[in-house]
């Protein structure tokens, strides 16, 4: 897929996605109630997604059963409890306060990452979010009182800002496991099949039967919901991801999960093959001149059969020196002040990094 197509596709994905207030907003007009409005977009994304993934996508539908609490957060808080937030406040509140009060989920995620991984809160990040949530504010008509709100529709916004960044703490454990594809299929059938508890049947008949109401139906479903969420994550396939990578061993880890180095080695395999220009290995590794690189690779390490190698390595007191060899052939001479092996190969890495 070209670059440019993918970019189109997620630009589309945010189109799409803004308009889930008008697509609310004409079916409250049209007398469904919020039970419902919730019912149609997630059980009715369910269905769609189950036929496209059936046919284009068929290996969403396996999961273990071991990580179904994951798909259970965030199909009933990041999904389900955020659609009954976020349409109730789009009725109490104008959309422009609203979306708004939604994308305050930035700087939850922010606050959420550095409490659960540590992710170091910068003045950059702040300022950062300082300045987008200005941005939305200027551009709703806030400010110039062309935007309604109230306490109770204020709250709801709140929320579903949390809910919608809840997404992410759970996309955080479930992509280490499985495609996005994955983690969406499985989202939507927990919200889907827990949106059935909330749908009165009986009063939403009368309005499907209606051309306004099944038209409003399926502007929630498909072109709020479900195609964003698909052209998004196509979009991001064709993103460049790295341009390079440096592997720096391959050691069994996850064996919750994987089932051995075997399948462990295949892993690394699938995450070289998302690179786009080349990978840099380390060829003392056991495992890693084995892989299949479908880019220019590089090893690099102390053994003499390596691309580009460390000789005449001297450490003590003030750091450590070293001269390189690059396939054979003198390349220069590196001073470092610090010492130890894993400094030396990691050093060495980088090195081959840029000669690459």
């Amino acid at each position: 897929m070209k670059k440019s197509i993918s970019y189109i596709f997620i630009l589309l994905s945010g189109i799409c996605w803004g308009c889930i207030g008008l697509s609310n907003r004409m079916l409250t007009q049209m007398g469904m109630g919020l039970g419902n409005r919730v019912f149609v977009r997630n059980f009715g994304t369910l269905v769609v997604l189950t036929v496209v993934f059936g046919l284009l996508h068929r290996e969403v539908f396996r999961i273990k059963l071991r990580h179904l609490p994951i798909f259970l957060g965030s199909g009933l808080v990041s999904i389900l409890l955020l659609s009954i937030v976020y349409f109730q406040c789009q009725t109490l509140c104008s959309l422009s306060v609203a979306a708004i009060l939604l994308y305050l989920a930035p700087s939850f995620v922010v606050l959420i990452s550095a409490v659960l991984w540590k992710t170091p809160l910068t003045g950059r990040k702040l300022a950062a979010l300082g300045i987008s949530l200005v941005g939305c504010v200027l551009v709703s008509g806030v400010l110039g009182g062309g935007a309604t709100a109230s306490l109770p529709g204020i709250a709801l916004g709140v929320a579903s800002g949390l809910c919608y960044a809840s997404y992410t703490v759970f996309a955080h454990y479930g992509m280490t496991h499985y495609s996005s594809y994955t983690m969406i299929y499985w989202t939507f059938l927990v919200a889907g099949l827990g949106s059935v508890l909330l749908a009165d049947f009986s009063a939403l008949g009368p309005i499907l039967r209606q051309p306004k109401g099944a038209l409003g139906c399926m502007l929630v479903i498909v072109v709020s919901t479900a195609l964003p969420y698909y052209l998004y994550t196509k979009g991001l396939e064709g993103v460049e991801s790295g341009r390079a990578s440096i592997i720096t061993n391959i050691e069994l880890d996850h064996v919750d999960y994987y089932q051995g180095i075997e399948d462990y080695c295949s892993a690394f395999s699938a995450f070289a093959r998302q690179v786009k220009k080349g990978i840099v290995y380390f060829g003392d590794d056991p495992y890693l001149p084995s892989l299949d690189y479908p880019v220019p690779a590089l090893s690099y390490g102390l053994g003499e059969q390596n691309d580009v190698r460390a000789v005449n390595v001297e450490q003590g007191e003030h750091g450590m020196r070293f001269g390189i060899l690059y396939k054979g052939k003198p390349f220069g001479h590196f001073e470092l002040p610090f010492v130890g092996m894993p400094m030396l190969w990691d050093s060495i890495g980088v090195i081959a990094l840029g000669i690459m």
